[in-house]
């Protein structure tokens, strides 16, 4: 069952350096997290870290989902990234 947003989370951070959203490895290695990003932010390979860097300041929304092994929804996370 997938819950739906029941909260939004936001990180801070600048044009052009990482920032890192704030999600917790799953303890379980058949759930993962997907992201889906603005075309504004790129996703930055940091091994289990997931992080972003904004090409320009404003602030964008990361919608993060956590899911199953079969690909089912578990959980939905807007990530509010400002950037300056």
């Amino acid at each position: 069952m997938t819950q739906e947003p029941r909260l939004e989370v936001e990180v801070h951070g600048t044009v052009g350096e990482p920032v890192t959203l704030p999600l917790v490895p799953p303890g379980d290695p058949a759930l993962g997290w997907s992201l889906e990003l603005p075309e504004e932010l790129d996703l930055v390979d940091a091994g289990d870290a997931a992080q972003v860097r904004a090409t320009q300041a404003g602030s964008y929304v990361v919608v993060a989902t956590q899911s199953d092994a079969a690909g089912v929804a578990m959980t939905v996370l807007p990530v509010r990234v400002t950037v300056t």
